[in-house]
């Protein structure tokens, strides 16, 4: 890291691409989602960025690996989007970081991209621990109805934003809850996802 808050190049030159291939069959939970799309494999360097992203109050790191993401995967790739919609925060968890380190990933993927964030389409209505130690029915439940819908989304393309991609039960949730609304389609772009022999 600098001493401005952002990734440095040698940290950066040892991040691991995926080749951005469609991970939507390997993931546990894909229901409502039409295609997902992941920057890095989440490796003990990413992994430690994004941890400083999310408990160490390093926000502007969430806006660099944005615009990374945004360089790296062209948009030609995703065609057609109307708005780019971070995955909410419920408030308890917000209050208690201070922000969503998916709005600043967003944010940088906009400037790359020209494409709108919305934050203001989703809402996180249930709060929910950590989901790292549940299986795949567990999230499942754990995340039913969670996430609503609060503006107009009828046949629009959205890209829903956030850090890793797991077994993609927190995506699922929010693209069912668009699909439902009338939504074209959803796409689930992260910049992490674990390779494929470490998915749960």
């Amino acid at each position: 890291m600098t001493g401005s808050n952002l990734v440095c190049g040698t940290c950066l030159n040892k991040l691991r691409q995926t080749q951005f291939g469609n991970w939507i069959k390997s993931m546990s939970c894909s229901e409502g989602i039409d295609a997902a799309f992941s920057c890095w494999f989440f490796d003990d360097e990413l992994q430690q960025v994004i941890h400083l992203l999310k408990y160490s109050d390093y926000a502007g790191v969430g806006t660099q690996l944005g615009k990374l993401m945004g360089k790296t995967i062209q948009v030609d790739n995703i065609r057609e989007i109307d708005m780019l919609i971070p995955i909410p925060l419920h408030t308890v968890k917000k209050r208690k970081r201070g922000y969503n380190q998916a709005d600043f990933i967003a944010k940088g993927l906009s400037t790359s991209w020209n494409c709108p964030v919305r934050t203001d389409v989703l809402r996180r209505t249930k709060f929910t621990e950590s989901q790292t130690q549940l299986n795949k029915q567990e999230r499942i439940q754990n995340l039913a109805d969670a996430i609503v819908v609060r503006r107009n989304v009828k046949d629009k393309t959205i890209v829903l934003i956030d850090d890793v991609l797991t077994t993609g039960s927190t995506m699922s949730s929010a693209a069912i809850a668009l699909k439902k609304c009338g939504t074209k389609k959803v796409i689930a772009l992260t910049c992490a996802t674990p390779r494929p022999t470490e998915k749960t």
